[in-house]
C-alpha cells in the first residue's frame, strides 16, 4: 500500500477513463502500485528513471507530459478561500433545547425520551404508600379539605370489564402523591389494607359532587369502580380530553407523552415495574415500593397537567365545549360501553357456516376456471393464474408484480368470469373473518354482549369513533351483511331503536352558507337530492329519474368533501369534462356554497384551522405546504370540516 498523499501520483500513471485522464499509456494498476511504493512521487520517479527497468523506462519518457498533466487534473485544488477553521469540525454535543422542541413538534416521542434532560420542573416529589387504618383516615380527610385531587386505579387488565382494582394512588398538590394498595400479592414483610376496608373509607368522597376528581382517561376508571359499586362524580378535568381538544391531531394523548411534551419528563412505564415477555409480572405482584412509585407518578402528572392544560383551554376559547360537551361525554359513553349490545351467538354461527359452505362452493368453480388449485390468498398466485395461465392483459403493477386489486378484477370480470368469482369469494371471506367469527369472539362471556370501545379522542373533527368491534362498520349493502345485522337483538319483551339526523351535514352547510335554495328545499321538507338534481341538470321536478337524483346524490356529498372534477368523474363514470359541468352547475345555483368553502379555505390558510359550530377547532398544517398533494389533501379535509365537526357536536349534545 501507499499513503493517502500518493494517491494522486497513482492516478497520474494510471489514468481515469470516468474522467477522461489519460496517464501514462501502457501503465496498468499493479504496475503503478509498484511504482508509487518504491518511488513515492511523480518528480522522484522521473529523476530516477535509471533505477526503471527498459520496456517500462521507456514508456514513462514517451510520456512524460501526459503523467504531469493527468496529475494536475486529478490533483484538488487548494487555494479556494475557506470561511472556517479545521476547530469548527471538531464534533460538538447537540443543542438539546432546540432538538426536544423539534421532537415536540414532530411527535418523535422516542428520540424525545432519549434527548429531554431530566426536567426541573419535574422531579418524582413526596410519594407515600398508605398501608394502615390511621394513614388511610389521614389521607380521606387530607382528600375532603384539598377540594380537588387526581386519582388514578391501578387494575389487572386493560378491558375494563375484565379488570379488578388492586389499588388507588391520589395527588393533593403537585409533587405530593399516595398509593393505597389493596389487592397486591404481598411480598415477605409487606402489608395492605383489605378491599373492603378502603372500599368502605373511599366510597363516600369518591361518590362525592364537591370533591373534584382530576385524572387521565377518567371513563375507564369510571367503569370499573361502577362494575365495583362505586358510583363516581364530581369530575372535574381529564387530562387525555384536553389534549386531544388543543391538539386532536396528534397521535397519542396518553401520559407518559404528554408529560414529555409539556414536562420533558420521561415517566416510569408499566414494564418498569412488571418487566417483559415470557417473565412480566401482573401488577398486582410488582412488590409496593415500585408500585407506589410507578402509580403515584401517574396521579402527580396528572395534577400537573391539570394544572398546565386547564388555562391553554380557558385561553384557546375551548372551556365550554369541554366542560358541557367532551367531558360529561365521556361518561355517557361509559355507560354506553357498560351496557353492551346483544347479539344472537347462534344465529352468527349459523351464518359463519352458511358462508364457509358458500366459500367451499365457490373456491371449487374457481380451481375449475383456473384449471388447477392454488392459494386464493396469495396475490402473487392469483396474478400468476390470471396473467400466464389465463393470458388476461395486466394493467397495475405493485413493487412485487401484477395488481390484483377489486378495481382490477372488476375491469377483467368484462372478459372472463374468473375474476368475478374471485370477487364474490373474497367478500364472504371477508364477512366471515371480519365479522361473523371475529364478533363471536367479542362477546363477553360474563354478560353474552359485545362491549365495543366508543373512542372520543381520536378523529380529526370530534367524530366518534369505535373499536373491538366497530360497530359502525358493520355491512348492510349485501344479503349476507344484512344478516349480520339481524344478529344484534333486544333483550326479551324491548326493542331496538334506530335514531338519526336526517342529511344532517347538507342541513349544516345550508346553515353555514345561508343558501337560499338550499334552505328554502329543507324548510320545505323536500328531497335535497331531487332538488339538486332539478337545478343542476334543469329538469322538471316529474323528470328526475333515480339515476338523475342517485348522481345529484353524489354532487351533493362530493361537494361536502371536497371532491374535484376528477374525482366526481371517477365516482360517476363520465368523463370530466362532464364532471366539471357539473360542478360548475351546481355553484352556479347555489352561489352562497361557492362563497362559503372559499371563505373556509381561506381563513384555513391564514390561521392553519377553522372553528365547528360549537366552538371546535379543526386544524390543517399542512394547507399551505409546497406539496401539491399534500395541500390538496389539506384543503379536501378543511372544505368538509365545519360539516363533519358541527354534525358531530350536534349528535354529542343529543347524546347528553
Amino acid at each position: 500500500g501507499f499513503s493517502p498523499e500518493e494517491l494522486i501520483d497513482f492516478f497520474a500513471l494510471t489514468g481515469d477513463s470516468v474522467d477522461n485522464i489519460r496517464g501514462v499509456k501502457g501503465i496498468g494498476e499493479k504496475t503503478a502500485a509498484e511504482l508509487v511504493r518504491e518511488f513515492h512521487s511523480l518528480e522522484n520517479l522521473y529523476q530516477h528513471l535509471d533505477r526503471v527497468r527498459e520496456n517500462l523506462r521507456e514508456k514513462l519518457q514517451a510520456h512524460r507530459a501526459d503523467a504531469f498533466l493527468s496529475r494536475e487534473l486529478v490533483e484538488l485544488c487548494r487555494e479556494v478561500p475557506l470561511k472556517f477553521q479545521l476547530e469548527d469540525f471538531r464534533v460538538k454535543e447537540p443543542d438539546r433545547e432546540k432538538l426536544v422542541r423539534l421532537f415536540r413538534e414532530l411527535e418523535f416521542n422516542k428520540l424525545l425520551s432519549e434527548y429531554s434532560a431530566a426536567s426541573a420542573e419535574v422531579k418524582r416529589g413526596d410519594y407515600k404508600l398508605v398501608l394502615d387504618q390511621a394513614a388511610l383516615d389521614e389521607l380521606v380527610r387530607e382528600l375532603a379539605n384539598a377540594g380537588e385531587f387526581a386519582f388514578d386505579l391501578e387494575s389487572t387488565s386493560l378491558n375494563p370489564l375484565q379488570a379488578e382494582p388492586v389499588g388507588f394512588s391520589f395527588a393533593t398538590s403537585v409533587g405530593r402523591a399516595f398509593y393505597l394498595p389493596f389487592g397486591h400479592k404481598l411480598m415477605l414483610g409487606e402489608q395492605q389494607l383489605l378491599r373492603q376496608q378502603v372500599f368502605a373509607k373511599l366510597k363516600p368522597i369518591l361518590e362525592s359532587e364537591q370533591a373534584h376528581k382530576i385524572g387521565q382517561n377518567l371513563k375507564y376508571d369510571y367503569m370499573v369502580l361502577q362494575s365495583a359499586g362505586i358510583e363516581l362524580k364530581g369530575i372535574k378535568f381529564d387530562t387525555m380530553l384536553a389534549s386531544y381538544l388543543l391538539n386532536p391531531r396528534r397521535k397519542t394523548h396518553n401520559l407518559h407523552d404528554l408529560a414529555l411534551e409539556h414536562f420533558g419528563h420521561k415517566m416510569l412505564t408499566f414494564e418498569d415495574v412488571t418487566g417483559k415477555g415470557k417473565n412480566q409480572k401482573l401488577f398486582s405482584e410488582v412488590d409496593l415500593q415500585s408500585a407506589c412509585q410507578y402509580s403515584a407518578e401517574d396521579a402527580d402528572l396528572a395534577f400537573r397537567l391539570y394544572k398546565k392544560l386547564a388555562p391553554l383551554l380557558e385561553k384557546s376559547g375551548l372551556e365550554k365545549i369541554y366542560y358541557e360537551m367532551e367531558l360529561p361525554l365521556a361518561f355517557v359513553l361509559g355507560r354506553m360501553e357498560l351496557a353492551g349490545v346483544k347479539v344472537d351467538a347462534s344465529k352468527l354461527r349459523a351464518l359463519s357456516s352458511e358462508l364457509a359452505e358458500k366459500e367451499a362452493a365457490l373456491q371449487k368453480e374457481i380451481f375449475e376456471l383456473a384449471k388447477g388449485e392454488f392459494n386464493l390468498d396469495s396475490p402473487r398466485q392469483l396474478a400468476e393464474v390470471l396473467f400466464s395461465r389465463l393470458n388476461l392483459p395486466p394493467s397495475k403493477k405493485t413493487k412485487t408484480g401484477y395488481s390484483t386489486s377489486f378495481e382490477v378484477l372488476q375491469e377483467l370480470a368484462a372478459k372472463h368470469p374468473l375474476p368475478a368469482k374471485i370477487i364474490a369469494y373474497r367478500t364472504l371471506s371477508k364477512l366471515r373473518n371480519t365479522y361473523t367469527d371475529a364478533l363471536i369472539q367479542l362477546i363477553e362471556p360474563r354478560t353474552g354482549r359485545l362491549h365495543t370501545s366508543y373512542n372520543q379522542a381520536v378523529t380529526a373533527t370530534g367524530r366518534l369513533s369505535s373499536s373491538n368491534p366497530n360497530l359502525q362498520n358493520i355491512p348492510t349493502r349485501t344479503p349476507e351483511g344484512k344478516k349480520i345485522r339481524e344478529a344484534f337483538i333486544a333483550e326479551q319483551g324491548f326493542k331496538l331503536l334506530a335514531a338519526d339526523y336526517s342529511q344532517i351535514e347538507l342541513r349544516v352547510l345550508a346553515h353555514f352558507s345561508e343558501e337560499p335554495a338550499l334552505l328554502e328545499a329543507f324548510a320545505r321538507g323536500e328531497d335535497i337530492h331531487a332538488r339538486t338534481a332539478i337545478e343542476v341538470f334543469g329538469v322538471k321536478p316529474d323528470e328526475v329519474t333515480p339515476e338523475l337524483r342517485r348522481r345529484a346524490k353524489v354532487i351533493n356529498f362530493g361537494i361536502l368533501y371536497g371532491m374535484s372534477d376528477f374525482g366526481l368523474a371517477q365516482e360517476l363514470g363520465i368523463d370530466q369534462k362532464e364532471a366539471k359541468k357539473y360542478i360548475d352547475a351546481y355553484f352556479q345555483r347555489y352561489p352562497r356554497v361557492s362563497e362559503f368553502l372559499d371563505r373556509i379555505l381561506a381563513e384555513a390558510r391564514k390561521s392553519l384551522r377553522i372553528s365547528t359550530l360549537m366552538g371546535r377547532h379543526c386544524h390543517f398544517p399542512d394547507i399551505n405546504s409546497q406539496n401539491q398533494m399534500v395541500r390538496k389533501a389539506a384543503e379536501r379535509e378543511a372544505v368538509n370540516a365545519p360539516m363533519q365537526g358541527s354534525a358531530a357536536d350536534i349528535i354529542k349534545a343529543a347524546m347528553l
